[in-house]
């Protein structure tokens, strides 16, 4: 899709690249209070057929990386919000509130809470996740009876990795990159991502001034 791919792969790594042969290990605590013991934990690994990397340009070195996996769309909350349907990777920016609901769901709100969300002006609507846009090597796939050819990335299944390859100045093998972003796609994966990671917790209250 023109704007969100280059035609031509760089021979390192960016963030937002989109990569094949990783592994991701998940650990997993069984226990419900003494953490740590062996007996109670579990590690599930498997290795999907694409991921993302999530570190910045800058800081890819060091032998580690930051990734995670692309995977389907299947939010309800998202499948039913038929302006972003047309085109996920509406979400990567910020929207004006009644593009970010179901129109039934915007008729619904209170006018108080409706006037108080839109006073704040545009946000990013699900916050955590980020469309990647159709390409020949992403497949389609259907998902709560849509058929969608978008995949995201959820920021929240991020994870490390360790490779001997992975240097700010050095090219990866063959084959371990398939996509590159734009620079526009990439500023919107760096600025939703700083923005996930930025946000303040409401029990935190307002910044004091």
């Amino acid at each position: 899709m023109p704007g969100f791919y280059v035609e031509g792969l760089g021979p390192h790594l960016r963030r937002g690249d989109v990569v094949v042969g990783f592994p991701v290990s998940t650990p997993s605590l069984e226990s419900e209070d003494a953490v740590g013991r062996a007996a109670d934990w579990k590690i599930i690994a498997q290795q999907p057929k694409h991921l993302v990397v999530l570190t910045p340009c800058c800081s890819i070195e060091d032998k580690s990386i930051l990734l995670a996996p692309l995977t389907k769309i299947n939010e309800p909350k998202l499948l039913s919000v038929p302006w972003l349907v047309e085109d996920f990777t509406r979400i990567n920016q910020m929207l004006p509130l009644h593009q970010a609901l179901a129109p039934d769901h915007y008729a619904r709100l209170p006018m108080a809470e409706r006037a108080a969300r839109e006073a704040k002006g545009p946000a990013y609507p699900f916050t955590q996740l980020f469309c990647y846009a159709p390409h020949p090597l992403l497949a389609p796939y259907q998902s709560r009876g849509l058929n969608i050819s978008h995949w995201q990335v959820n920021f929240t299944d991020m994870f490390k990795l360790q490779w001997k390859h992975i240097n700010r100045n050095a090219a990866v093998p063959p084959g371990t990159k398939v996509l590159e972003l734009t620079i526009e796609a990439r500023d919107n994966l760096r600025m939703k991502l700083a923005y996930f990671f930025n946000r303040r917790a409401d029990e935190d209250g307002p910044i004091p001034l």
